[in-house]
Formats: C-alpha cells, structure tokens, sequence
C-alpha cells in the first residue's frame, strides 16, 4: 500500500501547491512511497453524466466508467489519503466534490444498512446531540474505507472569523463523508489568511516547515 495525494488546484503558483511540494518532501525523507491525483492539471472530468448517474441511483446497474474505475483502484491501494485544497464558498472547489461525487461510491466507499423504525427513531434523537452524531454513523451504512487513514489540508483566503460567521461547511470532507466511509483517523491542518497583506512569506515558511514535519511521520504500515 501506499500514500496517495489528492490535489485540488489550477494554478502552479499557488500557497497550495508550495504545500503539496512540502508534503512530497516530507514523505520522500521518510521513505514514504507515494503517488499524486491533481485534479486539475490531469483533467479529471467532476460531473456526473446522465448515464452514470442512472447507473448509480436509478437502475444501480454494475460497472463504472474506465476513469473512476482506476481512481477507485488507487484509493483502494492507498494506507494514506492526504487532500490539499482551498476552501472557496467555505467548502471544497468543485474539481474536489466532483471526485468524491463519482469516486467515492456506494458499494466501494460504504454500503448502506437496511433502515428499520428503530434506526430511524434512535438517529433522529443522537442527531440533536454534538459529539454522539458521529458514533451512530456506522448503523446508517457499514464504512468500506476502514483502516485508512486520512490528512487534510486547506487553505482560507480570509480569518478564522470568517468561517465562525459563514458555518462549519469546510468540515463536510471528514464529518459527511470520510467518517461514513469508515476512515476515523483524520488529522487536519488549516491555514488562514493566505491572501492577505499579513501572509509573508516568513509566515508561508513557518506553516509549511509545520507541514512537512507532519508529512515525514506519515507512514504506509
């Protein structure tokens, strides 16, 4: 198994790009094999296309399409799922939730449980209550990404204020999904402000040695 990198931004120059470049140092110190998915640069289609979405919801025919299919095959093959992206809207570019849209699919990333009275009574209750919302996961649907683990890595544009102000949708990638899927070890880091006049490029250096210091402990056993 293996490290695989899932990177989600079109421009070269970007703050995200200098840290994908500090995760592949991080790893390559270690002797952390690694592979990377860049969404935008490999011209990974994010859309569902009628047929697919068919095949998916309506007729829930077998099969997926040739791209998904060797996608799906390289999140299989990975000990490590590591995401680097902006927060754009508070919540992932659409390149990402596309990936997740047509990766992350009923029968490879989770299969749902048979809903009975009892489920829907007792999820109805916990979910009004922080902290016990994720424990009842597993009784909607059976995880079938377990033993991965997972880091994130995302950018804001603006302040910490920001996201208290607008909501916690940025959290969707571990909450809604990642945990449903079965990977409960997630370890985030979060850098703000990046396009602000107060981002120097002392203060880009600091979060990036921290990034890389994280990526070096990753390891695919």
């Amino acid at each position: 198994m293996n490290t695989l990198i899932i990177y989600c931004h079109p421009h070269v120059g970007s703050h995200n790009r200098r840290i994908l470049e500090a995760v592949e140092r991080g790893l390559a110190a270690s002797g952390t094999t690694y592979t990377v998915v860049d969404l935008y640069a490999d011209g990974f289609e994010p859309r569902l296309t009628a047929d697919e979405y068919a095949r998916l919801f309506v007729s829930r025919a077998p099969g997926t399409d040739a791209d998904v299919t060797a996608l799906q095959e390289r999140v299989r093959n990975a000990r490590n799922l590591v995401f680097i992206y902006p927060v754009w809207w508070y919540t992932a570019p659409a390149a990402l939730k596309g990936f997740l849209d047509r990766v992350f699919t009923a029968g490879f990333a989770y299969r749902f449980r048979r809903l009975t009275w009892f489920l829907k009574a007792g999820g109805a209750i916990v979910s009004f209550i922080p902290g016990l919302r994720y424990l009842v996961q597993p009784m909607a649907a059976q995880g079938l990404l377990k033993g991965r683990r997972a880091y994130i890595v995302r950018t804001y544009g603006g302040l910490p204020m920001g996201r208290r102000m607008f909501g916690d949708t940025p959290a969707f990638l571990e909450n809604a999904v990642l945990r449903f899927c079965g990977i409960t070890h997630i370890r985030i880091r979060e850098v703000y402000g990046v396009n602000l006049s107060s981002f120097t490029p002392a203060r880009e250096a600091r979060h990036l040695r921290a990034i890389e210091r994280i990526a070096s402990g990753i390891r695919n056993t």
